[in-house]
């Protein structure tokens, strides 16, 4: 299958680095002839899930770097042909990458393109609720607790108007950010509790 491909390929490329960059040329050629045949949208899923094995079986830089290549080819492709929901699971899926890079300022990028796009069309406002999760989520982990504060509030918004799913059990992104909101506020009150006995001390 795809991902024992994928893992062969990087048991090759610890011990020989150039094989694995021959493989991937080759795998290019073949997909240029997938295009051909069975047109972009096939070419575009191909990518998709030649990114996403990368993302899951490697957590060496390079493969990542690999991983955000070929889901952005996915991305140009499914824009191109407008298969929306395809979309903007590619961009969660970018976003994911350039989190685990530490590049959260370019995943919050796509995480907020996600949400825009999502906006914009009501097959895809069950996406929505997730976009706003990831923008909280990378938020949440740079210390930027004022604006994920706002994230948190939209987000309750949007869930209540686009997606009312309000059990925690199969809403995963409402849990997560119930969970942060949770430490937040834990952590204000903690400060400033802090702070005044430091100011009592003065």
């Amino acid at each position: 299958g795809s991902e024992m491909c994928i893992r062969d390929r990087l048991k090759i490329a610890d011990k020989y680095p150039d094989v694995i960059n021959d493989l991937e040329d080759l795998s290019n050629d073949l997909a240029k002839i997938v295009s051909k045949r069975e047109g972009d949208f096939s070419l575009a899923v191909q990518y998709r899930n030649r990114g996403l094995d990368y993302l899951k079986l490697s957590k060496n830089p390079k493969d990542l770097l690999r991983a955000l290549d070929y889901l952005h080819k996915s991305k140009n492709l499914l824009f191109k042909k407008e298969t929306k929901e395809g979309f903007v699971l590619v961009l969660f899926n970018i976003c994911h990458v350039y989190m685990s890079i530490g590049f959260n300022f370019a995943a919050k990028y796509y995480a907020l393109a996600a949400l825009f796009y999502s906006l914009q069309d009501e097959e895809l406002f069950k996406r929505v609720s997730q976009s706003i999760s990831f923008v909280s989520k990378i938020d949440f982990n740079n210390g930027d607790w004022f604006h994920f504060i706002m994230d948190f509030e939209r987000s309750i918004v949007f869930t209540g108007e686009l997606n009312p799913d309000w059990d925690i059990n199969t809403n995963n992104d409402l849990r997560e950010i119930l969970l942060d909101y949770s430490f937040v506020l834990y952590s204000c009150l903690l400060y400033t509790s802090d702070a005044a006995d430091d100011l009592l001390c003065v």
